[in-house]
């Protein structure tokens, strides 16, 4: 997709961080742009944000783990803009603790969220996308998916591994057999966002995890080190647009650090393959 302009933008997720600098970056391309987010507030305020750019707006208030609140936001965007050409699955919630003590109904709203939202977005808009033989999709996974998280966010980094799978699959199908369809997956490091302040949007049927002085104290590590040093959520903006534009399926903020995991990895992967055939 060399070019953006006049095309339309869904980007879920949209209320804040990572989302609203896509919204705001992708309506400073010349695309229509709809918001969605649970944050009713924060979506009418980056409405406001994304019309003063001069750009089209529109914003839907979707829960992402709802499949029938995707089909209305696929419906509001067709019948605003008559069509649809990217669609960002961003939409994420962070929420653990020690493993043995993350109840089971924090595993399904996390896993509902930040999982089945990106399965819901893929499912939803990937049939208009192969009819009109053109679209580009993009999935936010996140550098927990190579990682992850001990002793914090075990949910989280369950979703965005199945999330990079989930998109290493779709772009392998997408090459096969309707190159013209793009996939590309966000793995963002630390960027500064409200990730670590996600039990604010906790539904209240969802039981929280027991206390814990560890977890609040990572909680509070991490919540002050994005702010200090986590990347500006506009930069990571500027790369997917850069991804969507060259068809480049991995978006990676931190590409030193997620290299040299990736290396740590094989070769614990080696090690442990030398061990099971001497064994």
């Amino acid at each position: 997709m060399k070019s953006l302009v006049r095309k339309t933008a869904v980007v879920t997720g949209a209320g804040s961080g990572i989302g609203r600098a896509m919204a705001l970056r992708f309506a400073s391309e010349g695309m229509n742009v709809v918001l969605a987010d649970v944050d009713l507030a924060a979506l009418k305020t980056v409405q406001g944000e994304v019309a003063a750019s001069g750009a089209r707006a529109l914003s839907v208030p979707t829960d992402v783990s709802q499949r029938t609140d995707i089909e209305n936001l696929r419906d509001r965007t067709l019948e605003a803009f008559s069509g649809v050409d990217l669609v960002c699955n961003n939409a994420g919630v962070d929420s653990g603790g020690p493993f043995a003590d993350i109840p089971e109904s924090t595993w399904e709203w996390v896993l509902g969220v930040d999982l089945w939202g990106v399965i819901h977005g893929c499912q939803v808009f990937l049939p208009i996308f192969l009819e009109q033989g053109h679209g580009h999709i993009v999935n936010t996974s996140s550098v927990a998916a190579l990682t992850g998280m001990p002793l914090s966010a075990a949910p989280y980094a369950a979703a965005k591994s199945a999330v990079l799978g989930l998109s290493m699959n779709l772009r392998a199908e997408m090459e096969a057999t309707n190159p013209q369809i793009g996939v590309s997956v966000l793995i963002p490091g630390p960027v500064r966002t409200n990730m670590p302040t996600s039990e604010r949007n906790r539904p209240a049927d969802v039981d929280a995890p027991a206390p814990s002085t560890m977890r609040e104290e990572v909680q509070s590590f991490v919540g002050q080190y994005l702010e200090k040093e986590g990347m500006d959520p506009s930069e990571v903006a500027d790369m997917v647009v850069g991804a969507v534009k060259g068809n480049r399926f991995y978006v990676m903020t931190h590409l030193q650090d997620a290299l040299s995991t990736m290396t740590d990895n094989k070769s614990r992967m080696s090690q442990d393959s030398v061990a099971l055939i001497e064994s």
